[in-house]
C-alpha cells in the first residue's frame, strides 16, 4: 500500500513540477540517508520501532506541510494537490500509530 500509494502520489507531483520547469531530487535527503543506514544495521523489534517511529516523525511533518500548502498556496495546482493527498497522508500517519501500538 504504502509504495503504491506514494509511487502514484510521486509521479503526479513530478507532472505539476515539470509546469514549473524545475525537476524534483531523484535521492533521499541526508537526513533519510542516514536513517537509511542507521536501519541497516538493526534487524528484529530494534528495525520494527526505529522504521515506525521514523514513519510516525515524516508523516506528522507531511501532514503540516500539506496543511500549510491547503490554506496558503498561491497556485491552484498546488493546492489541489495537497488537498487530494492529505487525507491519504492522514490514513498512512493514523496506520503507523495503530502499527507502534502493536509493536510495543
Amino acid at each position: 500500500m504504502m509504495v503504491a500509494d506514494h509511487s502514484t502520489a510521486q509521479a503526479e507531483l513530478e507532472s505539476i513540477s515539470n509546469n514549473w520547469a524545475f525537476s524534483l531530487p531523484d535521492t533521499p535527503d541526508s537526513l533519510h540517508l542516514a536513517q537509511q543506514m542507521m536501519l541497516a544495521a538493526l534487524s528484529g523489534l530494534a528495525f520494527d520501532t526505529a522504521y515506525i517511529n521514523g514513519q510516525i516523525a515524516d508523516h506528522a511533518k507531511t501532514i503540516t506541510l500539506f496543511e500549510m500548502a491547503v490554506d496558503s498556496s498561491n497556485s491552484p495546482s498546488v493546492r489541489a494537490y495537497a488537498v487530494k493527498y492529505l487525507p491519504k497522508i492522514r490514513m498512512h500517519y493514523d496506520h503507523v500509530q495503530r502499527l507502534k501500538l502493536q509493536v510495543h
